[in-house]
């Protein structure tokens, strides 16, 4: 209670004592075996409203199932075939081609190496490095 609700009970509810008003309630005192049964009570009524719950949700979606025709396998095969492409981002690809002298390769992506374009400068061909 604060100072404010004090002074107007005090005031206008002069009935009230004002020892009344500023003890505090005693804590009541429970056995440790007490408490551990309500634990448990609690612990039961929650399994059971879990359990229930369950219960209509699974109720509800098997209706749902049925107004529109579906079985388990319509589910599973619907999500196997919602599932996206893997990404290939950052996958090593196989070389395509090698310099013969240094043993340097490149798969074909990306720019030209230095030592393909020189070649290529010179006259080779690109098949001339294929591996």
């Amino acid at each position: 209670m604060n100072f404010c609700s004090f002074v107007v009970r005090r005031v206008f509810f002069k009935s009230v004592p004002i020892t009344a008003l500023t003890q505090r309630k005693k804590p009541v005192t429970t056995s440790l075996q007490e408490l551990l049964d309500q634990k448990n009570k609690l612990e039961r009524q929650i399994s059971e409203l879990q359990n229930s719950k369950r219960g209509e949700a699974i109720a509800t979606i098997k209706a749902l199932m049925a107004g529109q025709g579906l079985t388990v396998a319509d589910l599973s095969a619907t999500a196997s075939s919602t599932r996206r492409a893997v990404k290939t981002t950052g996958k090593k690809v196989a070389a395509k081609y090698r310099d013969p002298q240094t043993g340097a390769t490149w798969t074909g992506r990306g720019l030209k190496p230095k030592w393909m374009a020189e070649a290529i400068a010179n006259g080779k061909q690109v098949t001339d490095f294929a591996i």
